[in-house]
């Protein structure tokens, strides 16, 4: 495949003077990122105002709000990440199955993680489901901390996937031109 072998994070698997210049993230493309932000943040409120007293309605305002998270993480550059990967591109398109059956299998995880958290909640100690004062409650922020790092694995094995294949397709593009 190349020279050196992948780690999790791309932009250091190459040595510091071969590394590649920055693509600088635009003006625009950070409004644009913003904008995603804004609209994300907004359609998750909504949704679980919208699903808040439906049987699954947590999960399913979870599922949304995840989902959204998610595609913004990996399709965008987040501050701080060089790489982006534009949905236009064909070897983002021959890894979009790949990526769908992954997500899926982690929408699953969360679905049945959060389920079973909600059944179970009923049965904690007043102490664990309720904050004190303006703290969140323990079970709460549990919660949210499981899902975070389900979500942040997805990030960094979607990403993983993705870079891996843009260094096979300019490889082959490279041996083409060859």
């Amino acid at each position: 495949m190349g020279e050196y072998t992948s780690t999790v994070f791309e932009y250091f698997d190459i040595p510091e003077e071969k590394q590649p210049d920055e693509d600088p993230m635009t003006m625009t493309e950070g409004l644009g990122v913003a904008a995603l932000y804004f609209a994300l943040v907004v359609g998750s409120v909504l949704a679980f105002i919208f699903f808040g007293g439906r049987p699954y309605g947590m999960q399913y305002a979870t599922l949304i709000s995840y989902s959204g998270g998610v595609f913004i993480y990996i399709f965008f550059r987040p501050r701080g990440v060089n790489t982006r990967y534009r949905l236009s591109a064909q070897y983002v398109r021959e890894q979009v199955p790949r990526l769908l059956m992954i997500h899926c299998v982690y929408l699953l995880a969360i679905f049945f993680l959060e389920t079973w958290a909600l059944a179970i909640r009923t049965s904690m100690p007043s102490w664990a489901v309720t904050g004190q004062g303006r703290d969140m409650p323990p079970f709460v922020f549990a919660l949210m901390l499981v899902g975070m790092a389900i979500g942040i694995s997805q990030i960094i094995l979607s990403r993983r996937i993705l870079g891996n294949a843009k260094k096979e397709f300019a490889a082959s593009s490279a041996r083409t031109i060859r």
